[in-house]
């Protein structure tokens, strides 16, 4: 009977959620700085720049609920070396996902909101990361 249940679980995944749970219940209660990227299904394509973010998973923002893999580890890159996403769990989608273009149209600029793409510059690495592709901040 457990082996049936534990390969139920396993195949519904609900052991690794809980597993996931745990790991980031450890990384928030620490005092290392941290980041947890939160990402959207993942797909293939080139770099469409860096991924948009929020920290409410349900943001109208975040509705397209996909990023290219590669603009993911642009955007964990681009993480590392930003001091205002540690202590953040951000959750991201494709900076040219239609949830993202329309909500970043109508956003008022005077408004600090989270969402907007991280201003920096790319370093050589992240160049490479974004396949050559130079990632402007401007969208």
């Amino acid at each position: 009977m457990i082996a049936v249940v534990s390969w139920l679980a396993r195949l519904l995944r609900l052991v690794e959620l809980a597993d996931q749970v745990e790991a980031c219940n450890r990384i928030f209660a620490s005092k290392s700085p941290w980041t947890v990227v939160r990402g959207s299904n993942l797909e293939q394509g080139g770099s469409q720049g860096l991924p948009v973010w929020s920290r409410h998973v349900g943001d109208p923002i975040l509705a397209s609920n996909k990023t290219r893999r590669v603009d993911f580890a642009l955007f964990m890159v681009t993480a590392i070396e930003n001091d205002e996403l540690i202590h953040e769990a951000p959750a991201i989608v494709g900076c040219q996902t239609p949830s993202a273009l329309v909500t970043t149209e109508k956003a008022d600029p005077a408004e600090d909101r989270p969402h907007f793409p991280l201003r920096h510059r790319l370093t050589p690495a992240q160049r490479d990361v974004a396949g050559g592709k130079a990632v402007s901040d401007k969208r």
